[in-house]
């Protein structure tokens, strides 16, 4: 049982699956882009808050739920830009493999042209 549970930390999917947790470069950006959001957030919401004349307790929770909300604006925002960035690169891997297939068959009908006039 034990190695089930470390194939689904894995990220590992049933075949013909795409996950964003399984592609390598957004398994790392995700996190990194809501930690940057959340920073972020937490900075304006503390400025706005020390503006408006806030200060101590107040100004701290209002820069918390500030970095709170735009740290899960961000992964939301991460994952909508991820899931469009793994279909692009899907799409062109299939313009190419079609692309790469047809000079295949072109090759293989003039081989098989040239062998008949030859043979």
């Amino acid at each position: 049982m034990a190695k089930k549970d470390k194939a689904k930390d894995a990220g590992e999917q049933p075949a013909g699956t795409i996950s964003i947790a399984a592609h390598p470069r957004a398994r790392r950006a995700i996190p990194r882009f809501r930690a940057a959001a959340g920073l972020a957030g937490f900075l304006v919401g503390a400025f706005l808050a020390h503006r408006t004349g806030y200060g101590g307790a107040d100004l701290l929770w209002r820069a918390l739920l500030a970095g709170i909300g735009a740290n899960l604006g961000g992964w939301v925002l991460a994952i909508t830009w991820w899931r469009g960035v793994i279909l692009a690169e899907l799409e062109t891997h299939r313009q190419r493999h079609q692309e790469t297939r047809e000079a295949a068959d072109r090759v293989l009908r003039e081989t098989a042209a040239r062998q008949a006039t030859a043979g």
